[in-house]
């Protein structure tokens, strides 16, 4: 199983809506987080969101659902082992 992702992320509260013109199958959105100069990478998080899901989500980070995050049962979902 082959699937492309999009990935776009963002200081905000808001997650950018993905590009038209480039095909995907998961949006891969990372809320960063500002430390000093730079970005706290260990404190980012990043939701995993199927293209047919984004419809009905909020594009606010606090709205959507922990179990959209990236971890081990969401990438098992998404990239089931054969």
């Amino acid at each position: 199983m082959f699937r492309t992702i999009q990935v776009k992320a963002t200081t905000s509260d808001n997650y950018p809506k993905p590009d038209d013109d480039v095909a995907f199958d998961i949006l891969a959105v990372v809320r960063l987080v500002v430390a000093g100069d730079g970005y706290c990478l260990d404190e980012s998080t990043i939701f995993l969101l199927r293209k047919e899901e984004l419809p009905t989500l909020s594009r606010q980070f606090a709205q959507l659902d922990p179990a959209l995050q990236l971890n081990a049962a969401r990438i098992d979902e998404l990239f089931p082992r054969q």
